[in-house]
């Protein structure tokens, strides 16, 4: 029996709204893509869509033997990562043209929020920045957020659970969108430059955390001139909610039930743990980055129930 289809109407409905909205706002400003850097992604569309429809094609014609239960698992993990490769280059674009609204900066009021939780960031970055060892394992925690998704998709799928795997790319885009949605209306230089810390202070990092996203921002905020979006390199410029407190939660949830519920949750918790850091996140961005997450999956909970799957 085939695994249930990895994708349904409403994610691809969903999908062809975000390239509709990026195309007709590129048309609409002087924004630009930079279109040799669409090379790689469209190399990356064309070689998982051949890999595929030819799964697709071998599984319908296999009989019996082992290749009827791997091509299925195998299949199942490829539209998963084509999912994912369609969805994440409009949510990238979206994310970096929502910010040339140019609201002004809330690092402020996030940082009183902070202080309302009672959190010390600046005793935290300290507390970060004196231990080596720590420095090293939440920065490859923070890091690795994207090979840790693609194993979990992997072991979802050996592990004979493509519905949760179904669930967790679903829903990811969800929460993608939630946060690209709601990231432009607080944006922020980040804690790490709102609290001012010095090139001594990040002395002991390999590189200077929490700050990769400020050129970036200064040139969508540029009064005037085009901008020129490079597709290549377009991080994440979402300070409010976090992100990668969003994936670390759906890791979590979409593990449930599984052997791989605790090697998810502990590394889920190290890399929320690293985000106020290497993200440059102030405190409060964490618990929205959790109710983005959960309302992301729920919806992709909702909406997968109301659509009939083989």
């Amino acid at each position: 029996m085939g695994s249930p289809r990895v994708v349904r109407r409403w994610p691809v409905i969903l999908i062809g709204c975000l390239y509709g909205v990026c195309a007709i706002w590129l048309l609409a400003s002087r924004v630009e893509i930079l279109w040799s850097s669409l090379m790689l992604p469209a190399l990356g569309f064309a070689g998982l869509t051949g890999l595929f429809l030819s799964l697709r094609l071998a599984e319908g014609r296999a009989q019996s033997g082992p290749l009827t239960e791997l091509l299925p698992m195998l299949r199942s993990l490829t539209g998963c990562l084509l999912f994912m490769q369609w969805a994440w280059l409009p949510l990238r674009v979206l994310n970096h043209l929502g910010m040339t609204t140019a609201l002004p900066y809330q690092d402020a009021l996030l940082a009183d929020w902070d202080r309302a939780l009672n959190f010390d960031w600046p005793g935290y970055f300290g507390m970060v920045a004196a231990s080596l060892p720590l420095i090293q394992v939440l920065d490859v925690s923070y890091t690795s957020l994207t090979p840790v998704s693609i194993l979990a998709l992997l072991a979802l799928v050996a592990a004979r659970r493509p519905v949760q795997a179904r669930l967790f790319v679903e829903s990811f885009l969800v929460t993608a969108m939630v946060c690209i949605v709601v990231g432009p209306v607080f944006p922020a230089l980040g804690a790490v430059a709102y609290h001012g810390i010095t090139a001594a202070e990040v002395a002991a990092f390999p590189l200077a955390p929490g700050v990769y996203h400020l050129p970036h921002m200064d040139a969508l905020r540029a009064a005037t001139g085009p901008i020129v979006l490079d597709a290549a390199y377009l991080p994440g410029l979402v300070t409010f909610p976090s992100f990668h407190t969003a994936v670390g939660v759906l890791l979590i949830l979409v593990c449930r039930g599984t052997w791989m519920m605790i090697p998810a949750s502990a590394y889920s918790v190290i890399m929320i743990a690293s985000t106020p850091i290497f993200g440059g996140h102030f405190i409060i961005d964490l618990p929205a980055g959790a109710l983005a997450a959960l309302a992301g999956y729920a919806v992709a909970i909702r909406l997968g129930s109301r659509t009939t799957s083989r």
